[in-house]
């Protein structure tokens, strides 16, 4: 029962009074910034909470805390009719996110194996509030986002490139902020989903994963197109496979970068 109150509950209460003092910080300045200065007290925080505990899934229960909290609010807030608060509760949570994780990441590669424990149940954990966070982005951005049809399009188009190429132009002729954004949002919204399906299905042949990668974006389509939410377009699912291999790929270099690091190639960073 101490063990717990000890590794658990105090790591989470920790994270839960961060969260407190950083929202009261931000109604009081009104300002994005003070995010980016909150990111540096959350990763002294992750790195004080490792180097005490010795631990690094103690730190995984501080994230619960701190992101989940915010997570319930961001849940809550996207019940509420439209608001903007919507969007800063999700780049607040994903920065508080990136930046603990960043610290255990960091320490797992620099710091010897036997000097700090249980990194694979701290990944559990920082992959389970990300995979909350990223399913919240997704839905919304791919089913509760609004779109107006191309004109002679009729919410179809099965011609590959007939609508990337436009935003293309568009972004290198005149450098237009909306196509190079529609772009970069189509392929980065996926670059999790490949990550992960190479962590839980690392084993498997990568034809079973490109597969899976192409397969879930034509779902969406596919029904984006029977409830009429949205442009059914083969494009989409183009650029969301981009992003889905970009994942694969992520997740291999930084494996391949650990191994080297480590100097052993049975080495292993990412494991569920």
């Amino acid at each position: 029962m101490k063990e717990a109150i000890r590794n658990i509950v105090i790591p989470v209460f920790i994270g839960i009074i961060l969260f407190g003092v950083e929202i009261l910080i931000f109604l009081k300045f009104h300002s994005i910034k003070t995010v980016f200065v909150y990111s540096i007290v959350y990763i002294i925080a992750a790195y004080c909470i490792v180097k005490l505990y010795r631990r690094y899934d103690v730190c995984g229960w501080f994230q619960i805390g701190s992101c989940g909290s915010l997570l319930c609010i961001t849940f809550i807030l996207f019940l509420l009719p439209k608001t903007p608060l919507r969007y800063i509760a999700i780049y607040v949570l994903l920065m508080n996110w990136l930046a603990i994780t960043s610290v255990c990441i960091i320490l797992k590669f620099l710091v010897r194996e036997d000097r700090y424990s249980d990194f694979k149940r701290f990944f559990r954990l920082s992959s389970i509030i990300f995979g909350l966070v990223y399913v919240i982005i997704l839905f919304y951005a791919l089913f509760f986002k609004t779109v107006n049809i191309r004109a002679g399009m009729n919410g179809v188009n099965l011609v590959p490139f007939s609508t990337i190429m436009p935003y293309i132009k568009k972004a290198i002729t005149n450098l237009n902020g909306p196509a190079i954004m529609n772009i970069l949002a189509n392929i980065f919204l996926f670059i999790p989903l490949g990550f992960y399906v190479e962590v839980m299905l690392k084993k498997r042949k990568m034809i079973i994963k490109i597969m899976i990668i192409l397969l879930i974006p034509i779902i969406v389509e596919l029904i984006q197109f029977v409830w009429s939410l949205g442009i059914c377009d083969v494009d989409d699912v183009i650029l969301n496979a981009i992003g889905g291999l970009l994942g694969i790929l992520v997740f291999k270099v930084v494996e391949k970068l650990y191994c080297i690091v480590k100097k052993d190639d049975s080495a292993r960073l990412f494991l569920i």
